[in-house]
């Protein structure tokens, strides 16, 4: 027969069988696992961070960065245009911007025909990029506008879903004799 003792012993080592705690079982606790980084615990659980709609994203950047700085951030003009000085730039400003007319007007024209467009688009594509750059851009030293290789892609798809004038015929005509008259 076992004693008491060799009881509570064998009970012992069914609770810690490598002996790993020491003292009172219920007390200490030992837990081995592997040393994970969030990287590899990530990959072996599949987890993936969850993607939240569009307009919560939107409304945590304006939370975020409050309603004044995200708009600072989204029109540069509203963060230089007060601390611009009319006296120190105007002219260099005004210099600047008839260079770029000058270069930009008679390109616009020539693509637009290389497009086989009216040149009237050319003076669109030669004025407004550079108008809605200075609302949107960041950069003071870029000249938008328009380039030869657009040109010529458009070019071909416009020649190629025109209708030339040489090719439509008069279908409907009216004569001015009538047998009735």
């Amino acid at each position: 027969m076992r004693t008491s003792s060799e009881e509570k012993d064998s009970e012992k080592e069914k609770l810690n069988p490598n002996r790993w705690l020491q003292g009172h079982p219920s007390q200490q606790f030992n837990v081995i696992r592997r040393v994970y980084q969030q990287d590899a615990l990530n990959k072996d659980a599949d987890y993936q961070v969850p993607k939240k709609p569009l307009s919560y994203r939107c409304k945590r950047a304006v939370q975020s960065c409050g309603f004044g700085e995200c708009l600072l951030n989204s029109l540069p003009i509203a963060k230089w245009l007060p601390r611009y000085s009319p006296k120190k730039f105007l002219v260099g400003d005004l210099v600047a911007g008839a260079t770029t007319a000058v270069m930009h007007i008679p390109q616009g024209m020539a693509y637009a025909l290389l497009a086989e467009v009216p040149p009237i688009v050319g003076l669109y594509m030669a004025f407004f990029p550079v108008l809605i750059y200075v609302i949107f851009g960041t950069s003071p030293h870029v000249s938008m506008g328009t380039f030869a290789v657009a040109c010529l892609m458009a070019g071909k798809v416009v020649t190629q879903h025109s209708v030339h004038p040489e090719l439509i015929t008069a279908v409907n005509s009216t004569t001015t004799e009538s047998k009735y008259y």
